[in-house]
């Protein structure tokens, strides 16, 4: 018997005598190995024509900051190809801090694109998105950059190749390519837009991934709102998407605080574009809402709850007294003393628009005290929500401030 050990080669050529593999010589070539495998888009099966470019891939991505990452890209620019090349611009993302070496950043990024706008034609979608995901990460401002715009005709018309091919069944993507083009700072073709937005609806309704149904809502309710409107069979759909994510089981605790983090955009797109969404699906969000386990009450803080039950309201539902009572104990639990105008007018008029809410003493004095003598420098918006409050809860409202804001409208949560 030999005295070492007798192993295939690394990618399945004749067998070789060899040392006997340490654990860490192990686990470095199951990686090798696993990341060899996934390569099969790009036609290198050899292993010996693979391995730098796997080698190059798993460098980029264990980078812990932008000097290291510039210095490893550059290392390995010869083996650089649409799978490492996605690597890099994802750990550029996660990296990036405007606030730190933003010359090296700016430098970095420069060459990425560079390498991008030469590998663009090999990208699939999931590459695409990945890129498209770290620019928006970044707020990369396309249109300032002077590849920008050369990158961006390239980067659309792949784009709409790969979307036609692939679809969008791995919601990962589609999560990554909406939050990409709605904070990558460019004017994005509406051709690419509806592509988009069709391949998204087709699909969407088979993901299991509430986080990417969610940013989906968020960036049509939002950012891209101006650019892309919705028909009413397209509403239906996103709608429909909404009630099988939050119908969902979520027995499991993780699925229990992702529906409660995406239930914000969901009342949000179900408002603001008017989506018919229906009570049961409303209440079930309401249901979410105040049931939201305590340590996410306190890093969402008050006013993003304020601006969920205002919506849930908006929506045609009502709380029942009980759960009137857990938003009140929700919306100041969450707030960060000590509360300013701003959010006490929001709290306030949250509650306000709840007919089964009774505000405690202390919750009424306390606005009726800000109404009669407003901070300085309070804005005019802060002080109608303050007001509207008072008429629901019976409040007297001085005829100075009650003249001053006649000719306002109630505002909508931004």
């Amino acid at each position: 018997m030999l005295a070492s050990s007798t192993r295939f080669c690394l990618f399945g050529h004749a067998p070789a005598v060899c040392a006997p593999l340490t654990r860490p010589r192990v686990a470095k070539q199951a990686l090798i190995c696993k990341a060899a495998r996934d390569r099969d888009g790009h036609q290198r099966n050899d292993g010996a024509t693979a391995l730098p470019y796997v080698l190059a891939t798993l460098e980029l991505s264990k980078c812990s900051d932008i000097f290291e990452l510039e210095s490893t890209y550059n290392s390995n620019e010869l083996f650089i190809d649409a799978i490492s090349l996605a690597a890099a611009w994802v750990k550029l993302g996660k990296l990036y801090n405007a606030k730190v070496d933003a010359c090296k950043y700016k430098q970095v990024t420069r060459n990425l694109l560079s390498k991008a706008l030469k590998l663009v034609e090999e990208m699939d979608l999931r590459q695409i998105s990945n890129v498209l995901w770290a620019m928006g990460k970044m707020r990369l401002d396309l249109a300032a950059e002077p590849l920008g715009p050369y990158l961006v005709e390239q980067m659309e018309g792949r784009l709409l190749v790969v979307l036609e091919e692939e679809g969008l069944s791995d919601p990962r993507s589609a999560e990554q390519l909406w939050f990409g083009l709605a904070l990558c700072k460019y004017d994005w073709s509406g051709e690419v837009l509806r592509a988009l937005l069709h391949q998204t609806l087709e699909a969407i309704r088979q993901w299991e991934n509430c986080k990417a149904v969610s940013q989906v809502c968020q960036q049509l309710s939002t950012t891209l709102r101006q650019r892309v409107t919705l028909d009413d069979q397209q509403r239906a759909l996103l709608a429909g998407a909404i009630a099988s994510a939050i119908h969902a089981d979520d027995k499991d605790p993780q699925i229990k605080i992702g529906l409660a983090k995406a239930v914000g955009s969901f009342l949000l797109a179900a408002d603001l574009l008017q989506l018919p969404v229906t009570l049961h699906d409303v209440q079930r969000m309401n249901d979410i809402t105040v049931n939201m386990p305590p340590g996410l009450v306190a890093s969402e803080g008050g006013l993003l709850a304020a601006y969920k039950l205002l919506r849930c309201t908006r929506l045609g539902f009502q709380p029942s007294q009980a759960d009137a009572q857990r938003w009140y104990l929700l919306l100041t639990e969450g707030a960060r003393a000590p509360w300013d105008a701003y959010t006490v007018s929001w709290i306030a008029a949250s509650l306000a628009s709840c007919r089964n809410f009774k505000p405690p003493p202390e919750l009424v004095q306390h606005i009726g005290a800000v109404v009669r003598s407003p901070p300085r420098g309070v804005e005019e918006g802060d002080l109608s929500r303050l007001v509207t409050a008072c008429k629901a809860w019976g409040v007297k409202v001085p005829d100075t401030v009650a003249s001053r804001l006649s000719s306002r409208s109630r505002p909508a949560p931004q």
